[in-house]
């Protein structure tokens, strides 16, 4: 019998590589129905869900990310998550998404979504495209909080046990 629950914290094996996406940033959902406002831009379809890029008047603008969080014995977790923006940056992140540029792309932002279990929204974060085929990942921060949490290795228990099932 192949054994499908991990001995060390009792978790379903594959839940240890999990890939999370945010649906939308925090200032937004504190703002409820504003995604869905005549001044919202960036929705593809509607769907915050599939959207790269967002803008919602009065609340700002965001650019969605990868957020890894390396977890004991190999595994992670990535978080998609939503990085706020300057008007100008989302502008440049939109113009050369499709373009050679796109693999220099470099932004600093605010994380716009608390991740389990670190909390962490409203810290500064940088951004960068490291492959061209893939949304830019948040890479370093001048936060000591959120700088641990992107280069250290967690407990893949501790990290495990605090996300949505």
């Amino acid at each position: 019998m192949i054994e499908h629950v991990c001995a060390h914290c009792g978790h379903e094996l594959d839940e240890h590589d999990r890939n999370i996406r945010f649906r939308l940033p925090d200032p937004v959902l504190a703002r409820p129905g504003s995604e869905h406002a005549d001044d919202t831009w960036g929705l593809v379809d509607g769907d915050p869900m599939r959207s790269t890029f967002l803008m919602v008047q009065h609340v700002g603008c965001f650019l969605r990310a990868l957020l890894t969080v390396q977890l004991t014995d190999g595994y992670s977790v990535t978080f998609g998550v939503w990085v706020a923006v300057r008007q100008e940056d989302l502008r440049h992140a939109y113009d050369t998404w499709w373009e050679p540029g796109y693999a220099s792309l470099a932004i600093d932002g605010i994380l716009a979504n608390d991740i389990p279990p670190f909390g962490l929204g409203g810290r500064a974060v940088r951004v960068e495209a490291r492959d061209e085929n893939a949304l830019p990942e948040c890479t370093s921060s001048p936060d000591p909080e959120l700088a641990h949490v992107l280069h250290a290795t967690w407990d893949h228990r501790t990290v495990l046990d605090a996300l949505p099932s």
